[in-house]
């Protein structure tokens, strides 16, 4: 067990400290642009960032695990609420107004949204624990694509990538 400690704290004394802009893994999940980090050897705490077109919003969707989201940019609300598949967190649930600097806890199982009420993109950090994932536990549901492709649309494409540090 110890050998097995010291080689993991070896790793991560190896890994890398900083992920460049540049760097980071941009998705289009339906969700909006979804942006991962890689090559970090987290273990305990996974992120990432989405972005939410103008008076836009994310799929609904729940997933097994809990999660903090931190608003950076924007403004809109929330949904969330429900915890069975024929409830939706849009007809049901709390609405939650939300500002940029705003932190939004996510209790696992819950269906919920983001919206985007602004004329501007809006961009959200999303945390939780990868345990779940590691243990092949994870799972997330979705409510459709709410008519989108899995494929960004280009102006779509164009106007979340024109400045990506912003």
């Amino acid at each position: 067990m110890l050998d097995f400690e010291n080689k993991m704290i070896q790793q991560r004394l190896k890994a890398k400290r900083v992920i460049k802009n540049k760097e980071v893994n941009v998705q289009w999940n339906g969700h909006g642009y979804s942006y991962y980090p890689t090559e970090w050897p987290l273990k305990m705490i996974t992120l990432h960032y989405e972005d939410i077109p103008p008076n836009g919003h994310n799929v609904e969707h729940k997933h097994i695990q809990e999660a903090v989201v931190f608003m950076l940019k924007g403004h809109g609300h929330a949904f969330i609420g429900g915890s069975k598949d024929e409830e939706r967190a849009t007809t049901i649930g709390q609405r939650i107004e939300w500002e940029a600097g705003d932190a939004l806890m996510v209790p696992s199982g819950i269906w919920h949204v983001f919206y985007n009420d602004g004329d501007e993109w809006a961009r959200f950090l999303g945390i939780h624990n990868p345990l779940l994932t590691y243990l092949g536990l994870s799972s997330v549901r979705h409510h459709g694509h709410e008519g989108r492709g899995v494929s960004p649309p280009d102006d779509i494409r164009e106007a979340s990538r024109a400045d990506p540090s912003d």
